[in-house]
């Protein structure tokens, strides 16, 4: 048999070392192995017995020893395959649209003057907000003047002061009155002129007298300037006067605000045509009441 050829191949091996190690050896492998070979032939009488003799000797086999230390780290495998794609989710639906807004209104500003008939004001005078297509929202009315603060110029009563402006075409200057006038200036009390008008004559055959002729007259060219308003002019009448020696311009407007003809309490601004490029001066003349 196989295990017999083996056996036999070590005994011839370990016998060339002597009897002793022989059986030795072999009966080491016995106890390994829990291999009999009494009957198989291949060992004499004596040797059977020596070999009995040192398997029961041997013992059973010892207790699992220790865990041995860890070995090394391994190589960091392969790259696994990409998975699949996801599907792609579904489209949420469109929002409604929002409603539109109403259209804002505007406010607009309508001066009273003093005496013309006012719910709120009375005889006062002030202005009157209202909204746009129709609808009053407010009326402000003049006050009267108290302790510390600026009192309106008294009726028949002249405040002057001067204007200058620089350039060429459309040009503006600002006029401005030192004390407030009781109520706005209305256009058609606003006259342009240079005062050296022929005065008015009311005689057979005169010309005609200019409406500035009419409200406005000047003592003086002088360089301070004496506007002055005729005696019969209106209340809040204001005459505005140009120097002849000045850069000629032509009168187009007063304003108090853009597109709005007219002054406010506090003055407007003087609109002029300037066709020789220079600086064109002069003076204003406005009553009270």
């Amino acid at each position: 048999m196989e295990k017999i050829g083996f056996f036999r191949k070590l005994k011839k091996r370990a016998s060339s070392n002597g009897p002793g190690l022989t059986v030795a050896v072999i009966a080491i492998v016995i106890a390994l192995t829990g291999a009999a070979f009494a009957g198989s032939g291949s060992l004499t009488g004596k040797q059977k017995k020596e070999v009995e003799k040192i398997a029961k000797k041997s013992g059973k086999p010892g207790p699992v020893g220790p865990t041995g230390p860890q070995g090394a780290k391994g190589d960091k495998g392969d790259k696994g395959d990409k998975g699949d794609a996801g599907t792609n989710g579904t489209n949420g639906t469109n929002g409604t649209n929002g409603k539109d807004g109403e259209p804002g209104k505007g406010i607009a500003l309508t001066p009273i003057a003093p005496g013309e008939p006012s719910v709120e004001c009375e005889d006062r005078g002030g202005a009157i907000l209202e909204e746009e297509g129709g609808g009053t929202v407010a009326e402000i009315c003049n006050g009267e003047g108290g302790a510390g603060s600026l009192n309106p110029l008294p009726a028949e009563t002249i405040e002057t002061g001067v204007w200058s402006v620089s350039g060429t075409g459309a040009v503006e200057a600002p006029l401005n009155f030192a004390l407030p006038l009781s109520a706005p200036v209305k256009a058609v009390n606003i006259f342009y002129g240079t005062g050296e008008e022929p005065p008015v004559e009311p005689t057979p055959g005169a010309p005609e007298p200019t409406e500035f002729q009419k409200h406005c007259s000047k003592e003086s060219l002088s360089s301070a300037f004496n506007p002055e308003v005729a005696p019969t002019a209106a209340p809040r009448t204001l005459c505005i006067f140009t120097a002849v020696q000045s850069t000629a311009a032509d009168f187009v407007e007063v304003t108090r605000a853009p597109g709005v003809a007219g002054a406010t309490l506090a003055g407007g601004f003087l609109h002029l045509n300037i066709t020789t490029p220079g600086t064109a001066t002069g003076s204003y003349a406005v009553s009270g009441g």
